[in-house]
């Protein structure tokens, strides 16, 4: 069809083509797939009670397990701004009916990909209820109202985020390299981030430190995280092991709340028994950011839009100065795919994810992941083998 149509320029056939296929019922586009998948989970549900120890005990744990994860999301994002938006979604661990997906979207089908979202999703534009941090007399330009006449205006105008990883570079690269992308979008309990430690900011001037006590493998708790809200002009004194509590305190770090600077002192208290773990790199990114439009306390989907990414080293030294959105792209390394990522809490808010991985927006993305991870990691282990073992035995080594 697409020969005839560059031969003769007639475009016609080609429509009346198509339309005849697909009104066709017994076509592939007439299909409707979803019960095969609601019958696989309920088999697989059955088969999980059967070697459950506690049986039915164990089934409702699980179940419960999801909705705590989905209600703990659901609150903070009601009471919360966008910094408390992308603390949820990397700090409560996954749910036992939860996952998460990562894509990567050419800049030719951003926009599609923003059409799609809005099909199921609406944007996320802050709370409107007022918290005792929210009373503050600070200006806050990131923090947005959310009625559904005001969210087109709002539309296209993204937030400036950044993330600081804090770890020890060699270990950090270790716990990243030991297991698949995959493998870490759907395990139980995990808290979706490696690193010792994070540092989410946004455009409105605040950040957040979150810190770890166990980093030894992915399945966390959230009693062992860490977590505290501060001024970013004060990430610097906060970092700095040798600035004495009271002179953080003096420079507003906190946001004259108690539980607050209990919060700073424990992160600082943290940050001083592991001197190890510095800033190690940076990524920044306009975000856009999604919930469900069906939403509840039992289950739901999430999302974050990241656009013009960009990777910087040193990006510590821009973070604390109040124009770190334009100061800190410069020199760094750009991105050139969008970011999109998924999490899904409870067996009922599937259908995004099904249809994001059959679209040819973000085909095949987290699969050349996988496949560049296998190679790097083989070019790793052949290369230690070349430093740390004889060159005979090297040789003997099949191809």
């Amino acid at each position: 069809m697409k020969k005839y149509k560059r031969w003769t320029k007639d475009k016609g056939l080609q429509h009346a083509f198509k339309e005849q296929l697909k009104s066709q019922p017994d076509n592939l586009f007439q299909l409707d797939l979803g019960y095969l998948l609601d019958q696989y989970i309920g088999v697989l549900g059955a088969l999980r009670a059967v070697f459950d120890n506690d049986g039915a005990h164990g089934a409702h744990f699980e179940s419960v397990n999801a909705q705590s994860a989905a209600a703990r999301i659901s609150k903070s994002l009601e009471e919360g701004d966008g910094l408390d938006f992308d603390l949820a979604l990397s700090t409560i661990p996954l749910g036992s009916h939860g996952n998460k997906a990562t894509y990567w979207i050419h800049p030719d089908h951003f926009v599609e990909a923003q059409v799609m979202l809005l099909q199921q999703m609406r944007l996320y534009t802050g709370s409107t209820i007022p918290s005792s941090r929210n009373q503050s007399t600070r200006v806050t330009p990131g923090r947005r109202l959310s009625s559904a006449a005001d969210s087109d205006r709002y539309f296209g105008k993204e937030d400036d985020v950044a993330l600081l990883v804090l770890d020890h570079a060699e270990a950090f690269a270790i716990k990243q390299n030991a297991s698949t992308i995959s493998s870490t979008e759907a395990t139980k309990g995990n808290n979706l981030f490696k690193a010792a430690g994070n540092i989410h900011c946004v455009s409105s001037g605040e950040a957040a430190i979150v810190v770890c006590d166990d980093t030894r493998g992915p399945q966390q708790s959230t009693s062992n995280i860490k977590s505290a809200r501060l001024w970013m002009k004060s990430l610097k004194d906060v970092l700095d092991a040798d600035t004495q509590p009271s002179q953080v305190a003096n420079g507003q770090t906190t946001q004259q709340n108690g539980d607050d600077d209990k919060d700073v002192t424990a992160v600082r208290k943290w940050l001083a028994e592991h001197r190890e773990a510095r800033p190690i790199a940076g990524v920044g990114s306009k975000r856009t950011r999604f919930v469900g439009l069906h939403n509840n306390s039992a289950g739901g989907v999430w999302a974050t839009l990241d656009k013009d990414v960009y990777m910087k080293k040193s990006m510590a030294k821009d973070l604390s100065n109040d124009g770190w959105p334009s100061a800190a792209p410069l020199n760094a390394i750009n991105f050139p795919h969008a970011i999109l990522e998924v999490r899904r809490e409870g067996a009922q808010a599937t259908s995004l994810i099904q249809t994001l991985d059959r679209s040819h927006l973000v085909s095949c993305c987290v699969r050349h992941v996988e496949l560049l991870t296998d190679l790097y990691r083989l070019h790793a282990s052949v290369d230690f083998l070349s430093k740390h073992t004889q060159s005979g035995h090297v040789a003997s080594l099949p191809r």
